[in-house]
């Protein structure tokens, strides 16, 4: 993102023509224009960016909650460590989500998965999704920025053309009398 600075000092004297008037005015609308573009397009661009944004938190809202209905899962006990049960599919479903093979256990054709291994994954998910909400934040500030001045080059093109709408209107005035 980049920020642009241009002045635009333009001198008439009492002479000039109503050509070169339109010329430089012209060109301070150009100048003005495309700043409110390349403004336009910084905000479609992040638009975009909190769009993916959001897509990706609700990803993890989804993740968490899966983990969190197997947490609900029957508790067992076995050499001395909790488990909790699972069905082969929640056990591939897991290992998707990023648990590794020493977190799983199987007795007598029952897969168990450490409450503790399903906790931390839940735990690293929000985490990720706190990130994502600091980001978001931060993104937020940058398009009120943006707004900001975008609005600022819209006042500076309206009087930019009420300016010179004024000068074409003395002009008239002065041919007239």
């Amino acid at each position: 993102m980049y920020t642009q600075n241009i002045n635009i000092g333009v001198s008439r004297t009492s002479g000039t023509s109503s050509t070169s008037l339109k010329s430089d005015h012209d060109l301070e609308v150009s100048v003005a224009t495309g700043l409110i573009d390349d403004i336009n397009t910084q905000l479609t661009q992040m638009s975009q960016d909190l769009q993916s944004s959001l897509e990706q938190k609700q990803a993890l809202d989804e993740k968490t909650n899966y983990l969190g209905t197997i947490s609900t899962h029957t508790p067992q006990t076995i050499d001395n460590v909790l488990y909790l049960t699972i069905s082969a599919e929640e056990k591939e479903k897991l290992k998707e989500l990023g648990l590794k093979e020493e977190n799983f256990k199987e007795v007598d054709g029952q897969l168990y998965v450490t409450p503790e291994s399903v906790n931390a994954l839940s735990e690293n998910f929000k985490t990720q999704k706190q990130n994502l909400n600091s980001m978001d934040e931060l993104s937020m500030l940058k398009v009120q920025s943006l707004m900001d001045q975008r609005k600022n080059m819209m006042m500076l093109l309206s009087n930019m053309m009420a300016s010179n709408n004024e000068t074409l209107s003395a002009i008239v005035r002065n041919i007239k009398n």
